[in-house]
């Protein structure tokens, strides 16, 4: 067995040579979970919700070069990011601009998407590795931490949450502040450019897992220095802050000189301390199946644990081996309360995996510290439920090291590694996937082809740089939607047509929206007010209107204006307001 060795120094070769085996096996793993086949894979994993803000973003990216300013949505004054701070996420959106780049916005989203799997096996591997686990049990426990709920039933929802391949390596960092020999900085020596680079790798792959560490590595320190009555582990732990913080300052620049010059936008992003409750960590559902399990009976038991007056996200599900390992983890820190536990239970390293696991809890429950943190001042960062994904590596480390070392003291047959880990891998495929991991994923298919016919329509009677206004207004950005209309489903149309300029995207709070009554007026106010802006043509979605958009479609009847074209679902219809329109 291999000695527990928790620094985050450089990790020996072979470690690495096995974490790309790893990697390369949860391709394979993933495209059996997502059934990959199921539809060609020009067409997006995602067509909804938040996946149509980042296919917009992709296609942004291809036809820019970049996700700040847009001159075709946001019509007639042309879409700024400037007011969401999405270059905290800078290393993913520059692996995005290159796969768009390289294809179109659905493909490279995709793409992002499934390269999520390799990293996250990859590094969890390794770290997993460091911990001491043996090379079976960590590659096994390394493909089910890459098929965890919070992950796949996200889908590509969340693009850049779904790559989480930094949170064993920030785990790696807390455990060891709580260690004998904390991380050090020193550039002189080479293996500590290593912990250096973490640092930088954490600020640039998204503000939660970045916003985690530094919560977390606080928290070690802070009982280190307890436990060894010296400040020495906090005085490590002040440098590593300081470089996430300097490096997220940088990635601030373009919105913190926008916002210098602008001010700050009230209408956007605006959180407040009692959001940590709404989408704090829901104890239940740490240990409920799936909502969506396959098995009937357990996905009952998922839905219900679901219920309740907040909803939270419903990916905070850590299976059935996560589950009872964290209920473990519980039992015997609060056994230790009554009296100390020998064995395993004493081992340092899982003691210390199952602070930071019992301290992520405290932290991302609802109601827990996490209020406080947002209340001091940390409100961006509001959904304390992702802690989940840190309190899953944690027990699945914790699980790695048991059975290595019960294998080891037991001397058991140098075939028993391969036998446990078949079986873990194969509960954990029955228990962490779901049917609707490949079925939800191809049902935007049909979605996806209506809207594709029928913007090909507006493309063909267009001119490039032709304005569209598109009804009923549907605010930007995190609106609840209007109607049938999903968040983000305006913003569809300018995938499939990326050179007419669009009308959805305009930041609110910084440009006027239309009138309000704009849609219950006559036909000739609607053509005027279009034409007054710009417009060419008139869009509109029947899902957003109560009589399904008749009254207004009579209106611009009476003065001329008829239908160009209907999608094939009736969803969907477009006019054409002629040359005048501009």
């Amino acid at each position: 067995m291999d000695v527990v060795a928790p620094e985050p120094s450089s990790a020996p070769p072979r470690y690495w040579r096995e974490g790309l085996v790893v990697s390369v096996a949860s391709v394979g793993l993933a495209g059996l979970a997502l059934q990959v086949w199921r539809q060609p894979f020009s067409y997006p994993f995602n067509y909804d919700g938040d996946g149509s803000y980042y296919l917009m973003v992709a296609q942004n990216l291809k036809q820019h070069g970049s996700y700040l300013r847009n001159p075709n949505l946001g019509f007639p004054f042309g879409q700024s990011l400037h007011d969401l701070p999405e270059s905290l996420d800078l290393l993913h959106l520059v692996v995005l601009r290159i796969l768009a780049a390289l294809t179109s916005a659905p493909v490279a989203t995709n793409l992002f998407w499934l390269l999520t799997f390799p990293t996250i096996a990859g590094v969890a591997h390794v770290v997993l590795r460091r911990f001491g686990v043996h090379r079976v049990l960590a590659a096994a426990l390394a493909l089910i931490y890459t098929i965890m709920p919070y992950h796949l039933q996200r889908r590509s929802s969340h693009l850049f949450l779904g790559s989480y391949a930094m949170v064993p390596v920030l785990v790696l960092l807390a455990v060891a502040l709580l260690s004998e020999r904390p991380p050090s900085l020193d550039p002189r020596r080479r293996e500590n450019w290593w912990t250096i680079a973490a640092c930088i790798a954490l600020a640039m792959t998204g503000p939660y897992y970045a916003a985690f560490a530094l919560l977390l590595w606080a928290v070690a320190a802070g009982f280190a220095a307890l436990d060894r009555r010296s400040w020495r582990p906090v005085l490590r732990v002040v440098p590593m802050a300081g470089i996430v913080g300097v490096v997220s300052v940088l990635e601030l620049i373009p919105h913190l000189r926008y916002w210098a010059d602008n001010g700050r936008n009230t209408a956007v992003v605006a959180r407040s301390p009692h959001e940590t409750e709404v989408y704090g960590i829901r104890l239940q559902q740490l240990f409920m199946p799936r909502w969506d399990h396959r098995n009937g009976v357990l996905g009952e038991l998922g839905i219900n644990s679901l219920r309740g007056p907040f909803l939270a996200e419903g990916t905070q599900s850590l299976g059935l081996i996560g589950g009872t390992a964290f209920l473990l983890v519980l039992g015997s820190a609060l056994l230790r309360i009554v009296r100390p536990v020998r064995g395993v239970g004493t081992d340092p390293t899982v003691s210390r995996l199952s602070l930071v696991a019992v301290a992520s809890l405290l932290i991302g429950i609802g109601g827990g510290f996490g209020f406080f943190v947002s209340w001091a001042g940390l409100r961006p960062i509001r959904a304390y439920n992702r802690l989940v994904i840190v309190i899953a590596f944690c027990v699945l480390a914790i699980v790695g090291i048991v059975l290595t070392r019960w294998l080891a003291a037991a001397r058991r047959a140098t075939w028993m590694p391969a036998v446990l880990a078949v079986g873990l891998l194969a509960v954990a495929f029955w228990d962490q996937v779901s049917p609707n991991d490949a079925t939800t994923r191809s049902s935007g298919r049909l979605t996806w082809e209506v809207d594709r016919d029928f913007y090909a329509t507006m493309g063909e009677a267009l001119p490039d740089g032709a304005g569209v206004l598109q009804l009923p207004y549907v605010s930007f950005p995190e609106n609840t939607g209007v109607g049938g209309i999903g968040t983000y489903d305006p913003g569809r149309a300018y995938l499939h047509q990326p050179e007419l300029r669009w009308s959805f995207g305009a930041m609110q709070g910084r440009v006027e929206a239309p009138p309000a009554d704009l849609m219950t007026r006559s036909g000739a106010e609607i053509v005027a007010y279009a034409r007054s802006i710009g417009a060419r043509a008139i869009q509109i979605d029947r899902r957003g209107v109560l009589d399904a958009g008749v009254a207004f479609e009579a209106a611009l009847a009476a003065v001329g204006v008829v239908a160009t074209s209907v999608s094939s679902d009736q969803r969907l219809v477009w006019f054409d307001l002629g040359t005048d329109g501009g």
